[in-house]
């Protein structure tokens, strides 16, 4: 209920108001498909708790029945300290994150997770304001070699990293929390200066 508040206090409903109608006009005229967005609020501290990682992944990427029932949900964790930017930030990310799978459908390859957020990224985060990847050649040669892989498992933890897939179980690779997600943004980085 508190956080709750906290959100009421920041006037989230106009905040994310103000940015859709601003993404509408460049949305409007790519695809005339509607979709109502609703805030959700996560539990990653106590009472009905969820698991942030996997949870985090299902929001980005396990969007079908959500896209089927014409619904965009950015989520806000009850663990997080809200701001203007952090609530302009996640609606823009989750946007596009629709957008993108409403094109492309669900991703299935480590590539296809990788082509997702490098567009998603592009499109709705300040990359510039990244430091450069110490691991980027190491994640890059791991990426190389097993880009094609279905193996949910491998793509989690090359998205999430180590400890969060030791705490549900699965094989570790070596990576540090959220490699890949800092691996795509050194992408996006690369790819505009090449363009600049």
């Amino acid at each position: 209920m508190e956080k709750l508040i906290d959100l009421k206090k920041l006037n989230v409903e106009n905040l994310i108001s103000e940015e859709l109608i601003s993404l509408n006009r460049t949305l409007k005229s790519q695809d005339s498909t509607t979709f109502q967005v609703v805030i959700n609020l996560i539990d990653d501290v106590g009472g009905a708790w969820s698991e942030h990682c996997t949870t985090d992944y299902n929001s980005r990427f396990k969007l079908t029945p959500l896209l089927r029932r014409k619904f965009c949900t950015p989520i806000f964790w009850t663990s997080e300290n809200f701001n203007k930017n952090l609530i302009v930030e996640r609606t823009r990310r989750q946007v596009y994150d629709t957008v993108y799978n409403c094109k492309f459908g669900p991703p299935l390859t480590l590539k296809d997770h990788v082509q997702q957020e490098l567009f998603v990224q592009n499109e709705s985060i300040n990359i510039n304001d990244v430091n450069e990847l110490q691991d980027f050649e190491k994640l890059n040669r791991f990426y190389q070699k097993h880009s094609e892989s279905k193996d949910y498992s491998l793509i989690f933890n090359f998205l999430y990293g180590d400890e969060a897939s030791e705490s549900l179980g699965y094989n570790n690779w070596g990576h540090k929390e959220n490699a890949g997600f800092s691996y795509t943004r050194m992408l996006s980085i690369m790819q505009n200066e090449k363009m600049s």
